[in-house]
């Protein structure tokens, strides 16, 4: 586990995800490509070696802990 390595921009994916629902809808949001929006999750689990979103058919739903990340993923963009 490497959390000194989170980047912002994942941590925004991480909420757009959230707020959204899917990975489409939360690059739309952003104004990025959806497959930045997943190489930045894949990226951010890989580093934090946990997964923080289930992948499905119907979209994207945090995990317990995507859930608890989040929270803070929230605040922290409040002030940024």
């Amino acid at each position: 586990m490497n959390p000194s390595k989170i980047k912002l921009s994942q941590l925004r994916a991480l909420v757009a995800i959230a707020d959204c629902g899917n990975f489409s809808e939360a690059a739309l949001k952003l104004d990025v490509t959806q497959s930045t929006i997943s190489h930045a999750i894949t990226i951010l689990e890989e580093d934090l070696g946990i997964t923080l979103v289930q992948r499905g058919r119907h979209g994207a739903r945090l995990t317990p802990v995507g859930d608890r990340i989040t929270a803070h993923a929230h605040d922290i963009s409040r002030w940024t």
